[in-house]
């Protein structure tokens, strides 16, 4: 069992669009930032290369994003990206 947390990816609105659209089609689990700031909130595992994938996938969708605070989340998913 892997920590889970939340990374913070901000940017243009339509870059948050095709960031979460790309992040769900990599079966991440996506949530609203709900800030002022167009953003999105990413679930993925500590000490695995969900992360690594994350940046990948925001740096060719989306290269303007830019990254703010993680977050951890209130519930833990059992067996999260673990197919």
């Amino acid at each position: 069992m892997s920590n889970q947390i939340l990374i913070q990816l901000v940017g243009s609105a339509s870059e948050v669009v095709e960031l979460s659209n790309a992040l769900v089609d990599a079966d991440f689990e996506v949530r609203s930032n709900r800030r002022a700031a167009p953003g999105i909130y990413v679930r993925v595992r500590e000490d695995s290369s969900d992360e690594a994938e994350v940046g990948r996938i925001a740096s060719a969708v989306a290269p303007g994003h830019q990254r703010g605070p993680s977050a951890s989340p209130t519930t833990y998913i059992e067996g999260y990206r673990e197919s």
